[in-house]
């Protein structure tokens, strides 16, 4: 799950884990704001904050005048958040696992941020092939090895048999 959040331990502790499932957490005020700016439901706010957790754009990712607001916005809300941009808005958490508050994004900035955006996503799902390839790989090693011990006692008895 770490290497989902890109090493971050801020943003790994920022959030509980439930089953494998990243679940952030709301204040009042954060779910009234991402409500009103990005016309979210409340049934569709948790699988939002879900996505905004895996693909959104860390400070340290992000380059440009993107990251210049990034900054003034977090240093405007206080250095104990920890920010994130996703689709067209930039998210801010407290470090006890609640939105505080969502930003738009000025329009000079949006397209930007979207093919940032699209880079991660793209680095994300290229993470996951490459991950899900291990395992598969891993998975045939151990069929191998275990058709070739069956081989080798097969091949054992036979001998035995000869003798």
């Amino acid at each position: 799950m770490k290497k989902l959040l890109h090493g971050s331990n801020e943003l790994y502790s920022l959030f509980v884990e439930h089953g494998g499932v990243l679940m952030p957490n709301l204040t009042k005020h954060g779910s009234r704001r991402l409500r009103r700016r990005l016309s979210t439901s409340m049934q569709s706010d948790k699988e939002y904050l879900q996505r905004v957790i895996k693909y959104g754009l860390l400070p340290s990712e992000v380059r440009g005048a993107l990251a210049d607001f990034m900054r003034v916005k977090a240093i405007q809300n206080g250095t104990s958040h920890v920010c994130r941009i996703y689709a067209q808005a930039m998210h801010i958490f407290t470090k006890e696992e609640s939105l505080v508050t969502v930003y738009r994004l000025p329009k000079d900035l949006i397209p930007e941020a979207d093919k940032q955006g699209a880079e991660k996503h793209r680095r994300v799902k290229e993470e996951k092939k490459a991950h899900k390839l291990m395992r598969e790989r891993a998975k045939r090693e151990k069929y191998l090895e275990r058709r070739r011990a069956k081989w080798m006692k097969e091949y054992e008895k036979e001998i035995d048999l000869r003798i």
